[in-house]
């Protein structure tokens, strides 16, 4: 259920346990509601905060194939997505970030996800109710910790298309060139090249190929073998760069016709060269599949390498590997000591990590100055929810609006660029704008000329123009330019706003909580809301708010295998559960949690349990495997003493008995 309440002249929309992501909006909202209501209307706002990064093994695509991130240089065009439209495009990146790097977080699915990430990245997901989102990977992580079959989000694995002329060939000649590549044979010395076919369906197909393609040909058979001679439309076996220029409907066409050459005829292409696994990947992707390569490295009798591009028709892929079984995420250090990303103007990029592609965000900072220019120019009125349907919006988005002017710092901060567009912006907004907006990228990086011209433009701002500076290296500017900005942070929040979230929602939740409480969930979040909100989430729901079992929530929020032991005490006290699931699950926690931790877990969930009984009996059933269990011992093999101890409990929660009395 959603829940509403009024803040002032905000309407806040409440999720359960999920206000961590209206309290990311209500920050929007009031920064954008003061730019109205402040008398004395800061015309330049900082915002800075950590890029999200990737690792150097990481691939974008160029155009014409795939290249390491840290192999990028200038003049390279790098592969963005657009949410709204599904569409991909080449663009010139607005900024290629490099930094040093210690640790990274790497995972790996069985399903097609290969992502090596830092904590700040921005992750594009989706949920299947409620669309796409975005959250930091840090954020992602610990729901997948704590949720018992990891993160349910999704990862958007293909992309579309925009309409574009392709190469000069028809789908009849495409065609060919598939059988060609396939199994031809190229003679430098001669013109035509030779088809050596055996088996029967692939004879039958290249007569019906050559025929609609109004190639002429002749064929010679020797035994089981039809051999066909002929002109190809291009002398090559090899899917080079050439056939990266093919539109949508031309690598559907490439798609659809190489498994039945190469292929099983249904979902999977083979082939010995890896150029030609890329370009196979690419054309599946494009042609609306889910596309990974596998490399079988045997090579067992100087064979080569073969390569193994397998497609399929589900084109998001989550976390989990199956119904028992979460993706493990493991900390990485950078081989090169680097962490690297773009910013592109959508704000999305295709990438691809050890032949698996993938859809994710970028840094943020700059997504965030658009959706306050949307917000400020927006048809509806000055809003904190931009509408996104009205002109304005369209505009904005598509980067073409004349009201909105975004500048990359870095590659065209000179002093004559910035000047004739400050000479320009006093000119009064276009058509129904309201407002103009400047959004300086990479601001640190301006030359000391464009820096001081923008702070004599400040000392007398026209009311309708908004400076915004994007970057992560504040100090770099100067001091007096850092002065005259409102400065908006993105990073953690601090323990009081951590703590002031907390309190507002557990008394709207109605929760019975206390302020000791609260506080240790403040410290333990390290200023992130989600993480906060769902430490209160477990707490409230196990109801007893005992030192006990707040000290496991707690700790079990560090480790993802902890919530196994809670899954192992649910079993245990379950009405009518059975005894060899909860054994099960306590072999499977012995192998790689303490048998100490595992006893304090659950005789703080006992605990709890005590606290909510609901009858006399029911208590002091609780409270003998409290006493039972908390007991400690100090003998040889605890584990087995442990397990006994459980199965006792077992016994005296669902018969009422002890076994050993």
């Amino acid at each position: 259920m959603v829940r509403k309440r009024r803040i002032g002249d905000l309407n806040i929309s409440y999720r359960p346990y999920r206000i961590d992501e209206v309290f990311g909006h209500d920050r929007i909202k009031n920064m954008i509601s003061g730019y109205l209501k402040n008398s004395t209307l800061p015309h330049a706002s900082l915002f800075t905060g950590p890029p999200g990064c990737v690792d150097c093994d990481t691939e974008f695509f160029t155009g014409y194939g795939w290249k390491k991130i840290s192999e990028y240089t200038e003049g390279d065009l790098v592969m963005q997505y657009d949410i709204t439209t599904k569409i991909a495009s080449l663009v010139k990146p607005l900024r290629y970030i490099k930094k040093p790097s210690d640790k990274l977080f790497h995972f790996k699915t069985k399903y097609g996800l290969d992502q090596c990430l830092s904590k700040d990245h921005r992750v594009l997901y989706l949920l299947r109710k409620s669309g796409l989102h975005t959250d930091s990977f840090e954020s992602i992580m610990h729901t997948h910790e704590i949720n018992k079959y990891g993160f349910n989000g999704k990862f958007l694995t293909s992309f579309n298309l925009g309409v574009s002329a392709g190469i000069d060939m028809c789908s009849a000649d495409l065609r060919i060139m598939v059988m060609v590549i396939a199994d031809a044979t190229i003679d430098s010395n001669r013109t035509k090249c030779c088809l050596n076919l055996k088996k029967k369906r692939k004879i039958d197909r290249a007569h019906k190929l050559l025929k609609e393609a109004g190639i002429e040909y002749s064929t010679l058979t020797q035994g089981d073998y039809t051999r066909f001679y002929f002109i190809p439309p291009i002398r090559t076996k090899e899917f080079d760069s050439y056939f990266y220029g093919c539109n949508a409907n031309q690598l559907e066409t490439i798609a659809s016709e190489v498994v039945l050459w190469d292929g099983d005829q249904k979902n999977v292409f083979f082939t010995t060269s890896k150029q030609n696994a890329d370009f196979i990947q690419y054309a599946f992707t494009v042609s609306g599949y889910r596309a990974s390569i596998n490399i079988d490295d045997k090579r067992i009798n100087n064979r080569p390498i073969t390569y193994k591009v397998i497609r399929s028709t589900n084109t998001v892929c989550g976390f989990s590997d199956g119904a028992d079984r979460k993706t493990v995420i493991s900390e990485y250090t950078p081989i090169d000591g680097y962490q690297y990303c773009f910013t592109v103007p959508s704000s999305y990029l295709v990438l691809r990590r050890n032949n698996c592609i993938f859809i994710t965000g970028n840094c943020g900072k700059t997504t965030f100055a658009r959706i306050v220019a949307l917000g400020l120019n927006c048809e509806t009125g000055v809003t904190p929810n931009p509408c996104c349907e009205c002109s304005t919006c369209k505009s904005i988005i598509a980067l073409n609006s004349l009201s909105v002017i975004e500048l990359d710092g870095a590659r065209t901060g000179n002093i004559d660029t910035v000047r004739r567009i400050l000479n320009d912006l006093p000119s009064a907004p276009f058509g129904s704008d309201r407002v103009r907006v400047l959004i300086l990228d990479e601001a640190h990086k301006l030359s000391d000329a464009a820096e001081d011209s923008i702070l004599k433009f400040l000392e007398d701002a026209p009311p309708h123009v908004y400076i915004i500076l994007c970057t992560n290296e504040p100090k770099k500017l100067k001091e007096v330019t850092r002065q005259r900005c409102k400065l908006i942070q993105f990073t953690r929040l601090d323990h009081n706003s951590i703590y002031e979230l907390l309190e507002q929602v557990a008394q709207f939740e109605g929760m019975n909580y206390n302020s000791k409480v609260l506080h240790r969930i403040t410290e333990e979040s390290d200023g992130t809301p989600r993480i906060a909100l769902s430490f209160l989430q477990q707490i409230n729901a196990e109801g007893s708010w005992t030192d006990e079992a707040i000290n496991f929530i707690l700790s079990a929020g560090v480790e993802a295998d902890q919530q196994e032991v809670v899954d192992m005490c649910r079993l245990l006290v379950k009405k009518h559960g059975q005894w060899q699931p909860v054994q099960h699950i306590f072999l499977k926690l012995i192998k790689k949690i303490p048998v100490e931790q595992i006893r304090i877990a659950a005789t703080g969930f006992l605990s709890g349990c005590f606290k909510r009984a609901t009858s006399l009996e029911e208590a002091v059933r609780y409270a003998k495997c409290v006493e039972l269990i908390g007991t400690l011992y100090y003998g040889p093999k605890p584990e087995h003493m442990l397990l006994m101890k459980l199965f006792r409990s077992y016994n005296i929660i669902h018969a009422g008995k002890d076994i050993w009395e």
